[in-house]
C-alpha cells in the first residue's frame, strides 16, 4: 500500500511540471503531453478493473491423505484471460486445521502474462492430525505502474486430512490368544471332532484314524474344527479435557495410539471392533485391516473433539461390549478395558502415551499383556 502512495505522489508530480510545461510553452505539443498524462489514470484504472473481473483462480491438492511432518503440494492456479498483462497480483492464502481450530495466513504475488496461466506450488508441512482447509480468500490485482488496485473474493478451497505415520508392528505368533477370546469354527469346542478325510500327503502320520482306515481302501485322518480369534474390541474417546496445554499433540498421540493398536491386533490375524465415541454419539465397524480405518477417521476428523470425555465413556459403557483395549485423551477414571491408553499424565491404571512414541508404547504394552496372559 505504501508503494502505491508512492507512485501516486510521483504521478502528481509529474502532472505538476506536464501542466507548466503547457504554461509556459503553447504549442500543440505540450497540451498533447498534458492531456496524455491526465488520461493516463483512466486507462490503467480501466486495465485494473477488467483483470480483477476476469481473473480465474483455482487450487489443487496432491495428496488427499498425508502424514505428519510430511510435505503436501498445494497448487494455485491463476489465469489470466483478457489480452492486457497482470504486472502484480497479490492473493491471501490460508491454512487451516478445522479439527483443532489452528491457523495462519499467507500473502504471496506474482504476475501474469496475456491469455496465460500461472502455477504456484506451495509445500505445506502439517505440525498435526485433523482435517486441513486450504482456502484462497482474496486477491488484488494491481495496474502497471501500482496506481490502482482492484480486490477480488475468491473463496475457493480444498481439503485433505493428516494422520500419524504408524511403524509396522512387531511380528508375534498368529495363535497368541486373547485371553479366554478363542473358540473353534464351526464347533464352539477347542478340538472337537468334526468326522475324517482322505490321507493327504504331508498329513503328519498321528492325525491318521487306523482303526477306521482298516474299513476303507485308502487312509483316512481325521478333521478337527478350525481355531479361529473372536473379535477384539477397541474403544477410542474422541474428546480433550479443557485446559490441556497442548490439545494438537494429545490428539496426535491418540490417534497414533488408534491405529498402532488396530494395526497390532489386524498383523496378529484377529477381527477388530473399533468404536469411536462421542458425547452424543457412538459409530463402530469391524475391521480386518488397518486401512479400512481411514475412512472412519476422516468422518471423524471432520469436527473438533468434545471436551465431555465422561460424556463419552457413558456412550462406550451403553455399548456393551467387552473392550480389549481403550484410548483416551484423560479426564476419566475406572474405563472398563482390560488396558487403558490415556495422553494425560499420572493417571493411576493408564498408560500413558505421547505422540511421536505412541505406537512404541502401545506395541510393547500389548506384548507384555498378551505374554502375560499366555
Amino acid at each position: 500500500m505504501n508503494a502505491m502512495w508512492v507512485t501516486k505522489f510521483f504521478y502528481l508530480l509529474l502532472a505538476g511540471i506536464a501542466y507548466l510545461f503547457f504554461c509556459l510553452y503553447l504549442p500543440q505539443f505540450s497540451a498533447y503531453l498534458l492531456l496524455s498524462i491526465l488520461l493516463l489514470p483512466l486507462g490503467f484504472f480501466l486495465a485494473a478493473h477488467l483483470c480483477g473481473r476476469k481473473l480465474q483462480a483455482e487450487i489443487s491438492l496432491s495428496e488427499r491423505e498425508t502424514h505428519l511432518q510430511e510435505s503436501c503440494c498445494c497448487t494455485v492456479s491463476l489465469k489470466n484471460p483478457t489480452w492486457l498483462p497482470i504486472g502484480t497480483v497479490t492473493f491471501f492464502l490460508s491454512v487451516e486445521n478445522t479439527t483443532l481450530h489452528l491457523g495462519n495466513q499467507q500473502e504471496m504475488q506474482t504476475s501474469i502474462a496475456p491469455r496465460d496461466t500461472m502455477q504456484l506450488e506451495i509445500p505445506l508441512v502439517p505440525s498435526h492430525c485433523g482435517q486441513v482447509r486450504v482456502t484462497l480468500h482474496q486477491c488484488r490485482i494491481y495496474d502497471g505502474i501500482h496506481l490502482f488496485s482492484h480486490r477480488k473474493r475468491l473463496n475457493t478451497s480444498a481439503v485433505f486430512t493428516v494422520l500419524p505415520g504408524v511403524p509396522a508392528p512387531p511380528v508375534t505368533d498368529a495363535g497368541t490368544q486373547h485371553g479366554d477370546a478363542t473358540v473353534m469354527q464351526p464347533t464352539t469346542e477347542p478340538e472337537e471332532f468334526l468326522g475324517v478325510r482322505d490321507y493327504r500327503s504331508g498329513d503328519r502320520m498321528r492325525a491318521i484314524h487306523w482303526k477306521l482306515s482298516s474299513r476303507f481302501p485308502e487312509l483316512v485322518v481325521r478333521k478337527y474344527g478350525i481355531p479361529q480369534k473372536a473379535p477384539v474390541a477397541v474403544g477410542f474417546l474422541y474428546a480433550l479435557p479443557d485446559g490441556m496445554q497442548d490439545p494438537g499433540s494429545s490428539l496426535d498421540a491418540m490417534l497414533e495410539a488408534l491405529l498402532a493398536a488396530v494395526s497390532y491386533f489386524c498383523e496378529n490375524g484377529d477381527c477388530v471392533t473399533v468404536i469411536l465415541c462421542r458425547a452424543d454419539q457412538r459409530r463402530s465397524e469391524t475391521l480386518t485391516a488397518a486401512n479400512d480405518l481411514l475412512p472412519m477417521l476422516e468422518t471423524l476428523l471432520e469436527s473438533p473433539p468434545d471436551t465431555d470425555a465422561a460424556g463419552c465413556l457413558s456412550i462406550l459403557e451403553e455399548s456393551g461390549d467387552k473392550i480389549t483395549c481403550c484410548i483416551c485423551g484423560g479426564g476419566v477414571r475406572d474405563i472398563p478395558a482390560e488396558t487403558v491408553f490415556t495422553a494425560a499424565a499420572g493417571v493411576p491404571g493408564q498408560t500413558t502415551i505421547a505422540a511421536g512414541t505412541a505406537a512404541k508404547t502401545v506395541y510393547q504394552k500389548l506384548s507384555d499383556t498378551e505374554g502375560g496372559a499366555l
